[in-house]
């Protein structure tokens, strides 16, 4: 996830929630960076994310967040052995 605002914009952190349901997010990570992995997202699955730049204390200073909607691709790979039970 990279999140870009404008060149004259700094802050000190940001606050990334996301969530399969968009009136149901959880805080994933609060960084100061503008690039991260999501890591450990389910296949098939679409997901909504927004983020809230946060001042030097960690409060928000917008009431509506940057949002992103996205949907992971589907597990492709193939079994080629069979099981050992």
């Amino acid at each position: 996830l990279n999140y870009h605002p404008d060149r004259e914009v700094s802050f000190e952190k940001y606050e990334i929630l996301i969530g399969k349901n968009p009136n149901n997010l959880t805080t994933y990570l609060i960084t100061d960076k503008r690039s991260i992995t999501i890591k450990n997202l389910d296949y098939g699955t679409v997901y909504y994310v927004e983020i809230y730049p946060l001042d030097i204390r960690g409060q928000r200073l917008n009431i509506l967040p940057a949002k992103l909607t996205f949907v992971t691709g589907f597990d492709k790979r193939e079994i080629t052995q069979k099981p050992i039970v």
